[in-house]
């Protein structure tokens, strides 16, 4: 019990900075995206299944604050929440390469365990309002929850 009540005390802890500098975007001048996620885990959720949405706001030139809710599957079904800070890399046209890491909790079977999560991709603008995103992200520490095994 008192290790679900630390990793919640510490992302509650996280989430106020988060919130903070998506708050500090200005008026008018933030950008902001919306995506869907589905794909497979490395790191120490390594083959767990993960699925569902995330946003992104800009907050200065070239650096997003986003977070990330969905479900996460593998011997057992779970929820992985994450907090995300993002540097896009000045690309050429339609490319969009970015570098990303953050905090992640996942909860499954019953145990939940706090992550560093690191990663990179590239999003494909087809237009100003449309793009595919390309991700890879590991998952580090907290160690295998039960329903990974």
């Amino acid at each position: 019990m008192s290790r679900i009540l630390r990793a919640l005390v510490h992302c509650s802890s996280v989430l106020p900075l988060f919130l903070g500098l998506a708050l500090m975007t200005g008026t008018g001048k933030a950008q902001a995206l919306g995506y869907g996620f589905i794909g497979a885990t490395a790191g120490d959720l390594s083959g767990a299944f993960r699925y569902g949405f995330g946003a992104e706001w800009a907050t200065a030139p070239h650096i997003s604050v986003g977070g990330e809710i969905g479900g996460l599957q593998k011997n057992a079904s779970g929820l992985l929440v994450s907090g995300n800070l993002t540097s896009h890399i000045p690309g050429r046209g339609a490319l969009d390469p970015f570098i990303t890491g953050g905090i992640s909790v996942a909860h499954l079977a019953g145990s939940t365990g706090a992550y560093g999560n690191v990663g990179g991709g590239l999003n494909y603008w087809w237009n100003s309002h449309v793009a595919f995103r390309g991700e890879f992200r590991g998952y580090l520490g907290g160690g295998d929850l039960p329903g990974l095994g």
